[in-house]
């Protein structure tokens, strides 16, 4: 629910709060954070997932718990931070 609401609000906002001049820019730079987020993010799954070792060829419940609840905290700071964008009511012709 939370992880794309970069292509519907992100890239809406990027518009609105830059001048027109540099909305092309700005929603251009929006598009690479998702990218570089699937990056980092693959990496630290990873990483926490070997911290906690495997059984049997499978990692253990305990590193896809802490892995998910690192996922679940972003996304509530994701949802808490979206309460503080600032609507600018703007309409555009």
């Amino acid at each position: 629910m939370f992880t794309n609401a970069i292509v519907s609000i992100g890239f809406t906002l990027a518009k609105e709060l830059f001048p027109i001049e540099i909305a092309g820019t700005a929603t251009g730079i929006i598009n690479f954070f998702p990218f570089a987020a699937g990056a980092i993010f693959q990496q630290i799954s990873g990483v926490i997932l070997e911290n906690f070792g495997k059984v049997n060829d499978s990692f253990k419940p305990e590193g896809y718990r802490v892995m998910f609840l690192v996922l679940f905290f972003c996304a509530v700071v994701a949802f808490i931070s979206s309460l503080f964008v600032k609507e600018t009511f703007i309409t555009r012709k």
